[in-house]
C-alpha cells in the first residue's frame, strides 16, 4: 500500500558491490509512483513494479531499470483502462536516477 492507494506498488533497490548486497553506498532506494521524479501518482491497482528489467539500455556502462506497472490508466483523447506503462530509471555511479 502507498498511502491510501491498496495495491499501487512499490520497488525496493539495493545495490551490490564486490561484497554482496549493501544499503549503505550508494543508498537503498524506495521506489512508488508518488516518489520524486517519478510521473504520475499512485493509484489503487496499478500494481506499479509488478515487472522489472534490468540491463544497460542506453549504453552507458551503467545498469539500467525498467519498472512495469501494468494495469496504469493512460488518460488522453480516449481514457484507456488498465492499459499499463512502463518507466525507466537510468543508471549512474551513485545509484539510480528516476
Amino acid at each position: 500500500m502507498v498511502g491510501t492507494a491498496g495495491d499501487a506498488g512499490a520497488v525496493g533497490v539495493l545495490y551490490g558491490s564486490s561484497l554482496g548486497l549493501q544499503a549503505v553506498s550508494p543508498d537503498d532506494q524506495y521506489i512508488t509512483q508518488d516518489s520524486l521524479g517519478v510521473k504520475h501518482s499512485a493509484e489503487p491497482a496499478d500494481n506499479f513494479g509488478w515487472s522489472l528489467a534490468a540491463g544497460d539500455f542506453n549504453a552507458d556502462g551503467f545498469a539500467d531499470l525498467a519498472i512495469g506497472d501494468f494495469a496504469e490508466n493512460l488518460e488522453g483523447t480516449t481514457m484507456l483502462y488498465n492499459a499499463g506503462r512502463w518507466r525507466c530509471c537510468t543508471g549512474r555511479p551513485r545509484g539510480c536516477k528516476r
